[in-house]
């Protein structure tokens, strides 16, 4: 290969990557600021379809977020439960609540509606996840995916801890970012946990890490084929 194809291509590899990751990465972050306690305060997911990270806080044992979702027929539900890494003795569960739902009950007292029934997921094996899209390491735990009858189903986080702690709730769907000016600063309130991995200044350092790399590419190229055309 001729030195400046080498350099031009790895600039594409480069960019390529970056790209990547926005998009395989690309789940609209959404805060559940003020906490859904009940199904009468249910966070409302208006776009079912949209892929979402949703962010919310737990402070007790009982503690529980409802997510509603009005869904049509053959819809897919398929959510995922992580914690930041940065807190991390905190294992929250995940519960979906729905028309046709059979399963396992959850292990605190939640509120069902009527004619409605439970399906309980308890503390599945928890791995760990690094999402590069805003660098942050979690911890991945259990899963939920149902295909629906249609109607109106609630997706419930609930802790059995006394401690308090974050999650981030993942709704699989079409990648399509979007989000406000500032959802860098609100998504890192709750990476953080205060201590750990995940705290502002080690945030900083991955982003300037990861940065790095990727500018150092190019000029690696460059640098391997001005040495090859010497030669």
């Amino acid at each position: 290969m001729r030195p400046g194809r080498l350099v031009w291509s790895l600039i594409v590899i480069a960019c390529i990557s970056g790209l990547g990751i926005g998009v395989a990465y690309a789940h609209t972050p959404t805060f559940n600021q003020q906490g859904s306690p009940s199904p009468e305060q249910a966070f409302v997911i208006d776009d079912v379809g949209l892929s979402l990270a949703l962010f919310g806080t737990l402070r007790e044992y009982g503690a529980a977020d409802y997510y509603r979702l009005d869904v049509p027929d053959g819809h897919s539900l398929d959510f995922n439960l992580f914690v930041p890494m940065a807190c991390e003795d905190f294992r929250p569960e995940i519960a979906l609540i729905g028309p046709e739902v059979a399963g396992n009950s959850a292990a605190v007292d939640l509120e069902i509606p009527p004619d409605m029934n439970i399906s309980a997921v308890a503390r599945e094996q928890w791995g760990s996840f690094f999402e590069p899209f805003d660098p942050a390491f979690y911890f991945r735990g259990p899963g939920i995916r149902h295909i629906a009858d249609g109607g109106t189903y609630y997706i419930v986080v609930y802790s059995t801890q006394d401690e308090p702690g974050n999650y981030m709730l993942g709704m699989s769907g079409r990648e399509e970012f979007s989000a406000g000016d500032n959802w860098r600063e609100q998504k890192s309130e709750y990476d953080r946990c205060e201590i750990g991995a995940n705290n502002w200044f080690w945030r900083q350092w991955q982003k300037f890490l990861g940065g790095g790399v990727l500018l150092l590419i190019p000029f690696l190229g460059y640098f391997l084929a001005r040495r090859r055309g010497r030669l």
